[in-house]
């Protein structure tokens, strides 16, 4: 038995389609008819994700068939409404470019972005990437790169961008002037 029975209010899986040639107006009032005797159940409790602390860095090997070598970086990113979020975004498109704030980004290039320039450039990857999606609890920021073959994985991206790709990031908010 679900836990809630009743529909806590009207959303997408129940919203009402209407497709074809009809009166819009006629549409919404028979709409608002059959829906009308549709009651709200009780509100849905507020959750809370909490992730366990995070006791020290993970790296994982997944090993395969075939010659090519990724390497992805994940790091732990606030939700979209954090006022740390905003500051992400920049970082983001400082080291892999600019893109769209949705899961699969923008259609720019990233040749100017610090990484494409420590990374592509030098010719340890062929392809780098970074990735902030705004989700409505805290997330991750990762960097993804092809490690260019013929390439050590000991010198993989973007392990191997040290600082020429890191930017000097202040270590507390500075003032903004006016």
């Amino acid at each position: 038995m679900p836990i809630y029975p009743e529909p806590p209010r009207l959303n997408v899986r129940r919203a009402p389609i209407a497709v074809g040639a009809f009166d819009a107006k006629d549409m919404l009032s028979r709409i608002g008819k059959a829906f009308a005797r549709i009651k709200p159940g009780p509100a849905l409790p507020k959750l809370a994700s909490v992730e366990p602390e995070q006791k020290g860095e993970r790296r994982i090997t997944v090993e395969g068939e075939g010659l090519t070598s990724y390497v992805d970086v994940a790091y732990r990113a606030p939700e979209a409404r954090h006022a740390d979020f905003a500051p992400l975004v920049v970082l983001d498109a400082i080291l892999s470019g600019a893109s769209g704030l949705s899961l699969f980004g923008g259609g720019t290039t990233n040749a100017s972005s610090r990484l494409y320039r420590a990374l592509v450039d030098t010719e340890l990857a062929t392809d780098v990437s970074g990735s902030s999606v705004p989700t409505h609890d805290p997330y991750m920021y990762a960097i993804s790169a092809t490690v260019r073959q013929g390439q050590p994985m000991a010198r993989s991206p973007p392990t191997a961008a040290g600082p020429r790709a890191t930017p000097r990031l202040p270590p507390e908010p500075q003032p903004t002037s006016r």
